[in-house]
This record gives C-alpha cells, sequence and structure tokens, in this order.
C-alpha cells in the first residue's frame, strides 16, 4: 500500500493524478492564473493563492510525524532555486535533486486565501541560506531515515516515493521528477537549509563536511527569498491536494 499525503496511490504523482514530469520549473499548481493579490506593504508578490478552503497545515501539535504540504512546497523551492541557479555546473543539475528541510525550520502553516509575502515569510522566518551538497544514494538514505526518527518532527521533502521495508528503514528511493530509482552509488544532490548541515537539531554533520557545492552556496541565497520566488513562479492555486508530498510505501 501506498500512501500520498494520507491517501492511498501507486504511482509518482501529485494532485488529482497528474504525473510528475522533470522540469527546471518543478509544476505544483493547481487552478487558475491570478495576478490580483491586493498586499499592505508587500505589493509586489504577484503569486499564489492557498485554496478558500484548504489551510496547509505545518503544526508539531498536528502533523510532527508526517510529511506536509508545506514542507513540501518549501522544499521544492530549494530545488528549484538548484536548477535555475547560473552559478551551477550542467551536469550537476542532471543528477537528482532532493530538497530537504528540518521540521522545526518551519514555523507556520499557510491560511487559505491570499498568500503574502508576510504569511509566506511566517514559514521561514529565521532567514538562513538555501545551500547545496554532493551526495550518494547511500548517504541520502541515511539523512532521511534519521529524518524520519529525529525527535523534531519528520525530515521534510517533496517528490520522492520512499519504500520501507519490514523494520521501517528505508529501502528504496525513487526520484519521481524523473520515475528512477536512486541507487546507493548513484550521485545526487541535496538542497537545503544550512541549519542542519553543522550538526542542528541532532543531524549528522559528517554526511555534509567536505561535500559542498561552492558555487551555489556562496550566492547566499535566503531559504525565505527562495521561497516567495517560487511561489510567484506559480500563478495560481496551492493545496494540499496539488503539494508534491512524499508518498510512503509500506
Amino acid at each position: 500500500m501506498l500512501f500520498y499525503g494520507g491517501r492511498s496511490t501507486d504511482t509518482c504523482q501529485s494532485g488529482k493524478g497528474k504525473e510528475h514530469k522533470s522540469n527546471t520549473v518543478i509544476p505544483a499548481v493547481k487552478g487558475n492564473v491570478t495576478d490580483t493579490l491586493s498586499l499592505v506593504s508587500f505589493n509586489d508578490f504577484h503569486g499564489a493563492f492557498a485554496s478558500d478552503e484548504d489551510a496547509l497545515i505545518h503544526d508539531r501539535t498536528v502533523n510532527k510525524w508526517d510529511y506536509t504540504s508545506v514542507g513540501a512546497y518549501v522544499t521544492a523551492a530549494y530545488v528549484q532555486s538548484f536548477l535555475q541557479s547560473e552559478c551551477v555546473a550542467d551536469e550537476l543539475k542532471k543528477l537528482p535533486v532532493i530538497g530537504v528541510n528540518h521540521y522545526g525550520g518551519l514555523r507556520a502553516g499557510i491560511p487559505a486565501g491570499k498568500v503574502t509575502k508576510l504569511r509566506a515569510g511566517n514559514v521561514l522566518p529565521f532567514g538562513g541560506n538555501v545551500v547545496a551538497y554532493e551526495f550518494t544514494g547511500e548517504r541520502l538514505k541515511q539523512l532521511l531515515d534519521d529524518g524520519r526518527r529525529n525527535k523534531n518532527g519528520f525530515l521534510q521533502t517533496s517528490y520522492l516515493k520512499l519504500h520501507l521495508n519490514s523494520k521501517g528503514n528505508i529501502e528504496t528511493i525513487t526520484d519521481c521528477r524523473t520515475n528512477k530509482i536512486i541507487r546507493d552509488d548513484d550521485k545526487c544532490i541535496v538542497v537545503l537549509d544550512a541549519f542542519i548541515t553543522s550538526g542542528g537539531d541532532g543531524y549528522d554533520s559528517k554526511l555534509f563536511s567536505g561535500y559542498e557545492i561552492g558555487d551555489f552556496n556562496n550566492q547566499k541565497l535566503e531559504t525565505t527569498t527562495a521561497f516567495i520566488d517560487y511561489l510567484k513562479s506559480l500563478k495560481g492555486f496551492i493545496s494540499s491536494a496539488a503539494a508534491p508530498i512524499p508518498i510512503v510505501q509500506k
């Protein structure tokens, strides 16, 4: 049985049966394009609406042990920032690119209605930097396994299908943008908020040390900026149904 955002499914899909496709601008849009956000002091943000009836919840008292729609959109934003960066070599962009963020780094959900810069900023209020590291599939598996056991909540990610073994450990990882399995010796890229790379929240800093992608990291791109730019690129509705929440297969 596969579980996608609390619903069963059997393929790498988002929303109402739409397959993920590999694309520099990652699709996660639902509904019509809108550019009529009326924002106090944030008039330049013509981006996304949350569904009128669909608040996106990220709350440690509710879904600490889940992959959330907010986590999916934020980590998809990190991936897009990497794929669109002119500082990154083309050969690195051809590898699987996985976005992650520690649960506690996302400080709010997104209420139904207009998504303003203020509301987006409330999700990522700390102004950390987006950084990228070269990984192998084996190290990625360790990171995601650690993230499923972290006392502070699941390490958030997106566009992945995770197959768990009988002990609850991750057996295989599939990149839903390409529908290809990331094997232990495969190369891949992890893009994330810098906080856990030095051991924050108890994550293993040795997974990151020495694997930095300096050309990208030296840009000092703020997480909030990456998230807002991503929401701008959607120009439509965001919802829990459309969010690229990981699929978990048990």
